[in-house]
């Protein structure tokens, strides 16, 4: 594609030469673990970055601007700090540092502040001093200053704390520039094929995870599939409403279908093996990283077929697709009851009274049908023997205790959430009062007669809970 010649485009080689000279300064990324020397490296290292950006901000708007055009440097920086920024959903694991460690925050909440500056001062025209803001957008686009890619790992970043920035990029960049529409559809589209062959390769990760005994590819492989599901849902929510049309609604489909193999895939029978071929496999990292996962996509799909802006027809069919996949909406039905969706749909005429029923019919019978796969996987790991009645005193006490806070709640369903709190009774009453502290087993639960049942078979079993507090039980008290 030619280049658009202009004043910002043409600048002299005396004027970029100072920028030119700048010195690359390659930002390693924070992360767990790290000891003194290392973290103290890592000051110096965000420090001279920090530097760097001082630099670039102070520079004249001619120089910025030919700076922005002619030097790789600029989009490099941008990019690498993305690459080294944990997003929102990574930080969790950074808690010490970024919370506790002043120095850390305060480096890299600098670092993170310029970095928006330089981005929002190259997208803004008249700094520039361009008149045509069409051929300012043009220089845009064809240098590859802001791509869609670009744009997405910046919201990664910023997502949360700077919504109206990053809002405003895509407002200045995706909507005023019509040539970022094709890749705006190749993007989404290259996202489909991404979590498409993510399913295709899982059988084989959890293969050769167990018979290499070595559990790094399935956790990369995790990771890199939230990470397509994060940048997804990055760009449904800041892609303005004009050019939502343009993302992929396969997104829709695929997304219940890759949860569903990852869970048929990684059974407790599958992790049990995990745990006894690989070598320290880290199995509460694991399962955190399969419920950031799955929260990823029920979150997700929740996004796509809720946007009153993109209904049609297809966000139905989306929804009848994503029955196919029981497990998957049937725990994203207690998430996000589809009820209110489908009366809305009704109501806006995207559907008629009789896919309703279907609807409801279906949902209905997955819920049934789950929640006694559920019951039975619970007897028999166990977790049912002797339920609501401890031959242990000082369960048995806590299960009382309790009772008596909370009276709406069965003693079986109390002595089932001390059993997947480690019988912690502050952390099972603090779960019990919020409900969403609670995972997604124990709430699909709570509504549920629950009986005291032994397992098939006496012995010691793997229980898990996958999300949020995952205690490994081997036996039930």
């Amino acid at each position: 594609m030619a280049r658009t010649g202009s004043r910002c485009g043409r600048e002299t080689n005396k004027d970029v030469h100072y920028p030119l000279e700048m010195k690359w300064q390659s930002l390693s990324p924070l992360l767990e673990d790290m000891d003194d020397l290392e973290l103290r490296s890592w000051m110096s290292n965000w420090s001279d970055f920090d530097k760097i950006c001082d630099m670039i901000l102070s520079l004249p708007s001619d120089v910025f601007w030919s700076m922005v055009v002619h030097d790789e440097k600029v989009v490099r920086l941008i990019d690498n700090f993305c690459e080294s920024f944990p997003w929102s959903w990574e930080t969790t694991r950074l808690e010490l540092y970024l919370k506790r460690n002043d120095a850390v925050t305060l480096v890299a909440s600098t670092v993170f502040k310029k970095i928006l500056f330089i981005l929002l001062r190259a997208v803004l025209p008249n700094e520039n001093r361009v008149n045509d803001e069409d051929s300012f957008l043009r220089i845009i686009y064809d240098y590859r200053i802001i791509t869609v890619d670009r744009l997405v790992n910046v919201a990664g970043v910023y997502d949360g704390c700077c919504e109206d920035a990053v809002r405003a990029l895509f407002e200045r960049t995706i909507v005023r520039q019509p040539l970022f529409a094709s890749d705006l559809s190749a993007y989404s589209a290259q996202l489909v094929r991404s979590l498409e062959g993510a399913r295709d390769n899982l059988r084989f990760f959890v293969l050769e995870c167990v018979n290499e005994g070595n559990g790094t590819k399935i956790m990369s492989h995790l990771a890199e599939c939230t990470r397509y599901l994060e940048a997804a849902m990055l760009l449904f929510k800041y892609c303005p409403s004009s050019k939502k049309h343009l993302v992929d609604c396969d997104l829709a489909v695929v997304i219940p279908a890759l949860v569903e193999d990852f869970t048929n895939h990684l059974t407790p029978a599958s992790l049990q093996s995990m745990v006894t071929s690989v070598v320290d496999f880290p199995i509460s990292q694991y399962l955190q990283a399969f419920d950031q996962l799955r929260m990823s996509a029920w979150n997700l799909f929740n996004v796509i077929i809720t946007d009153k802006e993109c209904w049609s027809s297809k966000t139905v069919v989306a929804i009848q697709n994503g029955l196919l996949y029981e497990n998957f909406i049937y725990y994203y039905n207690i998430l996000f009851p589809i009820d209110s969706v489908i009366a809305e749909l009704l109501a806006k005429g995207f559907c008629d009274s009789a896919s309703v029923a279907h609807i409801q019919s279906c949902l209905g019978v997955v819920s049934s049908s789950e929640e006694n796969k559920l019951i039975e996987k619970l007897r028999n790991q166990g977790l049912l023997q002797s339920l609501g009645s401890s031959t242990v005193g000082e369960v048995q006490t806590k299960i009382k205790d309790i009772l008596e806070l909370l009276p709406h709640f069965s003693p079986q369903f109390i002595h089932l959430c001390l059993r997947h709190f480690g019988y912690d009774q502050e952390s099972t009453v603090n779960a019990l009062l919020g409900k969403f502290f609670l995972p997604l087993e124990l709430r699909a639960l709570l509504s549920s007669p629950l009986e005291a049942m032994d397992p098939p078979c006496s012995q010691n079993q793997l229980v898990i809970f996958p999300p949020n507090g995952y205690f490994i039980i081997s036996f039930a008290i």
